[in-house]
């Protein structure tokens, strides 16, 4: 199931070796996968299963800011810089993840720099991508 999900970035070959890299994970509905502002764990998350919404709390409000759903990759932020979590992730579904580390991150990158590459295209597109939307909703 992973490896046909990661198809949706990745050729067959890529989809393969960075499967290996990803330790899956449960959640049960309403579950707090991270808080704002909470220290990174360095992990990049793919959805293998579910939805998770994204939220940001402002004088006290809690406001939904984004959801994410299967095959979609959440947490680049911080497993990129390393700094704190931008906003809080909560399972609004039982949720089925793929959890990639900043460990196996840099294993990637001394075992097959090539894929290591592709992967670091891909999370600048999707960032780019959040970035755009962000720009659009600001119109």
């Amino acid at each position: 199931m992973l490896v046909n999900l990661l198809k949706k970035y990745f050729n067959t070959e890529s989809a393969e070796v960075l499967a290996g890299f990803f330790l899956e994970k449960e959640y049960v509905k309403d579950s707090i996968l991270f808080k704002v502002n909470e220290e990174s764990k360095k992990e990049l998350y793919f959805i293998l299963d579910g939805i998770v919404d994204f939220y940001l709390t402002k004088n006290g409000n809690e406001k939904k800011i984004a959801s994410a759903t299967v095959g979609d990759f959440f947490g680049e932020l911080s497993f990129i810089d390393g700094l704190p979590r931008s906003a809080t992730a909560v399972a609004k579904t039982d949720l089925k993840v793929g959890i990639f580390s900043r460990d196996n991150f840099m294993k990637l990158k001394a075992d097959n720099l090539n894929i290591y590459v592709e992967l670091l295209e891909v999370l600048l597109k999707i960032l780019s991508a959040k970035i755009r939307k962000i720009d659009e909703e600001q119109l």
